[in-house]
């Protein structure tokens, strides 16, 4: 890749970009564009979200300075980690052009969720209480901030659908992880207890059953009109299971 020939570098979610990896960028592009201008002299765009949701995995979030950062947590922040942390901090100072973005496009069919991001961004409080919340919300959704969780949701909806349904039910095995041979017993076992956990160098599994809901999260796979955000209904055959199968590969699906 020729990073003289690139006119701009869009950084999405930084709210959980962390402050020496946006060092480090900056660091790289410097030196692939030979220029010591801020990353390169590159223009940068950052998407925000909620700094107060996802923090950075393991490392310090870049709109707090090193001053009222706590760093004695353990031993793998040392002086040259809090110097990058303020250097990167100080490019983040840099950024000054804000650009308000108030459409909510993921949520245009859910007339409810609208009303109430409308009413956080605004900052007003009505009767909408956890008793409304409880109630309300499209059928079969959750918002889940950890991996694990949604796989667990996933599984138990995934098994109760196939015994609503009385189908039959099909495990595929991740195959970008699982390439040589068959899992054993044990490994078997330890996808289906994990799901979703870096710290088990186990691969994934989807469950399959022909006509649960499913819903595709990044745009990939737009000339079969597999598009972002969008509700699918799952049918058997060949070439939707071959689908599927390279859906799981990405892994971006979900119920």
């Amino acid at each position: 890749m020729d990073w003289q020939e690139k006119d701009v570098l869009v950084i999405d979610e930084v709210r959980m970009l962390g402050a020496r990896t946006l060092h480090a960028v900056n660091e790289q592009l410097c030196r692939l564009r030979g220029s010591q201008q801020d990353f390169g002299g590159i223009p940068i765009v950052l998407f925000c979200g909620d700094f107060h949701q996802f923090r950075p995995v393991q490392d310090r979030p870049i709109v707090l300075p090193s001053t009222v950062v706590s760093w004695d947590v353990d031993n793998s922040f040392k002086a040259e980690q809090r110097h990058q942390h303020d250097k990167a901090h100080a490019l983040w100072n840099k950024f000054t052009t804000v650009v308000m973005l108030n459409e909510q496009v993921r949520a245009a069919e859910d007339p409810e969720l609208q009303a109430l991001l409308k009413r956080i961004l605004s900052g007003v409080q009505d009767g909408f209480g956890p008793a409304t919340g409880k109630a309300g919300g499209s059928r079969g959704r959750r918002v889940t901030p950890l991996n694990r969780n949604r796989w667990n949701l996933n599984m138990e909806a995934s098994l109760a659908f196939q015994v609503q349904q009385r189908s039959i039910m099909r495990i595929f095995i991740s195959e970008h992880k699982w390439r040589e041979g068959l899992p054993t017993e044990e490994e078997a076992t330890m996808m289906l207890n994990q799901g979703d956990d870096s710290a088990i160098p186990v691969p994934g599994v989807f469950m399959f059953v022909p006509g649960m809901p499913v819903v595709v999260n990044p745009a990939l796979r737009t000339k079969q009109n597999t598009t972002k955000s969008n509700q699918y209904k799952s049918i058997q055959n060949k070439a939707k299971l071959d689908l599927f199968k390279t859906i799981l590969a990405y892994r971006f699906l979900y119920w």
